[in-house]
């Protein structure tokens, strides 16, 4: 597993991610990863500005997915399909397929097109795929919004900028159950953690003003995002999956624009 970082505002989309791939040995006690290689590419351009990042799996049927997403890139009509939902819809269509295991996250991102060529719509869809099947296409950005997703490593990011509880106490629960008001039944966790209210410290979510960000805020920003959960994890006891260099490419109503990019040598 990676990081790829989206943020919207109202100047166009930036697309974030890092470079590296991990790789899973299975012994008789546990799986353990390590760093593969730090020239995995995640960032994608296309024709008529659109833009992809993905993350998760690294490879099918023993192939990197790199060059699965170049060779929908090349293959795609895009004289004939202007919108970005075509895109993204087409991109699932091509990666519903049997092969690997895991989860496959994408951010689709650009402008919607008249049938003269002419940019209208701001766009930006995730997408969750799941050994082949999807799970979810949702459309993050809408008009006159500002934010940003990340998908992938997420936790430490989301520690520094979500909401979290911090309690003094937790119970173990066995065959927990609540009543459900929309189903108006009775709902049964076999396992469970009860949190409780009394004695536990909130974090509330961080105030930023995506509202504000310029096209440099919101590179800035995932930058940030990505460079922070890639010193934090060296320093932690875990795995190190977010690595190598840092790839940027902003999505406008002119075109796509490499901010930073890998390149051979």
């Amino acid at each position: 597993m990676s990081l790829i970082i989206s943020v919207f505002c109202n100047e166009g989309i930036v697309l974030a991610g890092e470079s590296r791939t991990t790789q899973t040995i299975s012994t008789r006690s546990r799986e353990r990863s390590f760093p593969f290689s730090d020239n995995a590419r995640k960032l994608f351009a296309a024709p008529n500005g659109f833009g992809i990042s993905s993350c998760g799996v690294a490879s099918i049927n023993g192939q990197p997915i790199a060059g699965y997403v170049e060779r929908f890139i090349a293959s795609y009509d895009y004289s004939t399909n202007h919108t970005v939902r075509d895109f993204a819809n087409s991109l699932i269509e091509f990666f519903s397929i049997p092969g690997y295991k895991g989860l496959l996250f994408f951010h689709i991102a650009g402008y919607d097109r008249d049938p003269q060529g002419i940019p209208s719509t701001e766009r930006l869809f995730k997408i969750v795929l799941e050994t082949g099947e999807l799970k979810m296409c949702t459309e993050i950005s809408s008009p006159n919004q500002s934010g940003a997703i990340w998908d992938g490593v997420t936790e430490i990011l989301s520690r520094l900028i979500k909401e979290s509880i911090l309690p003094k106490k937790t119970f173990e629960a066995e065959n927990l159950e609540f009543f459900d008001t929309k189903s108006s039944s009775i709902i049964t966790i076999p396992d469970a953690f009860i949190i409780p209210k009394k004695g536990s410290t909130v974090f509330s979510e961080a105030t930023i003003s995506w509202g504000l960000f310029s096209l440099q805020d919101a590179i800035d920003f995932a930058r940030f995002g990505i460079q922070t959960t890639i010193d934090a994890q060296r320093f932690l006891s875990t795995e190190k999956t977010v690595g190598g260099p840092i790839e940027v490419l902003v999505i406008r109503p002119n075109g796509n624009e490499w901010i930073s990019r890998k390149t051979l040598k």
